[in-house]
């Protein structure tokens, strides 16, 4: 009996493994982020009863608590658990015996392009740096490494299931050399979304204006603050903002000037 924990960033396997699992007897228990109206203390708790259960079943956690440490950052909200909770989940998890996998993909450009291609609701900013934060948990609490291409290897009867029932998750870890240049003609409205999103977060990751006084410190903060209501609304998290006709035909005219400049 035991517990494994499977985390990592969409795109990276985790449903073929998952499946994987399930086949062979475990109960597999998907986690997505906590309930908005759920206390510390009750997450903990029902954490801490998946946790103990795994004693007596082989349970596979589908993503889990260890998101805490990587979204509450990337979607700018307040975590449920602190590092200390988790530290203390992670004492009860050693307690039953837990093997946490962390799936990955090493090729940054050909992961975020199934990202595009699959419409997942992140930025290239937000992608990066949820990358950088799953990474941190490989150290920090033990966390095993492993590409969709080396589970298969490694459970090679995952490959004779193709013609069964078990569904493989497309995520194309071969060797070959795949052109990321070429683009399909037709693009969703959501792939349109993230890419307007990619362009404003490369807008201001640096300085629009060159020039230096108080007036273009002034122009730069109204273009910035334009910008950024731009990129909330792309996700409907902005809330309605008055303004004048003159300032929409100005904020308008920087943004599409911006993004000449950025192109």
């Amino acid at each position: 009996m035991g517990l494994t924990i499977l985390e990592g960033l969409d795109r990276t396997g985790k449903t073929t493994v998952a499946k994987y699992f399930e086949s062979i007897g475990y109960e597999v228990i998907h986690l997505s982020a906590p309930p908005k109206d759920v206390s510390n203390e009750q997450y903990l708790q029902d954490i801490s009863e998946i946790i103990a259960s795994s004693s007596t079943k082989e349970i596979l956690l589908d993503r889990s608590h260890y998101g805490e440490m990587i979204w509450p950052s990337i979607y700018n909200r307040k975590p449920v658990l602190s590092e200390d909770d988790i530290n203390a989940l992670k004492e009860l998890e050693d307690e039953v015996g837990t093997t946490r996998i962390l799936m990955h993909d090493p090729n940054v450009e050909a992961h975020w392009q199934r990202c595009i291609e699959n419409n997942e609701p992140l930025t290239k900013v937000q992608f990066i740096k949820a990358r950088s934060l799953y990474n941190q948990l490989i150290n920090k609490f033990n966390f095993h490494t492993m590409t969709l291409q080396q589970f298969i290897e490694k459970h090679p009867e995952i490959e004779q299931s193709k013609s069964k029932n078990m569904p493989i998750e497309n995520n194309s870890y071969s060797l070959e050399t795949k052109n990321l240049d070429s683009k399909s003609d037709s693009k969703s409205m959501e792939q349109i979304k993230l890419e307007k999103a990619n362009a404003i977060n490369d807008i201001l990751s640096k300085k629009i204006l060159k020039s230096k006084n108080n007036i273009y410190d002034e122009l730069e903060s109204e273009i910035r603050e334009f910008l950024n209501l731009k990129l909330s609304s792309l996700f409907g998290t902005v809330n309605e903002v008055s303004l004048t006709k003159d300032e929409i035909r100005f904020y308008k005219a920087m943004y599409k000037k911006a993004l000449k400049k950025g192109e």
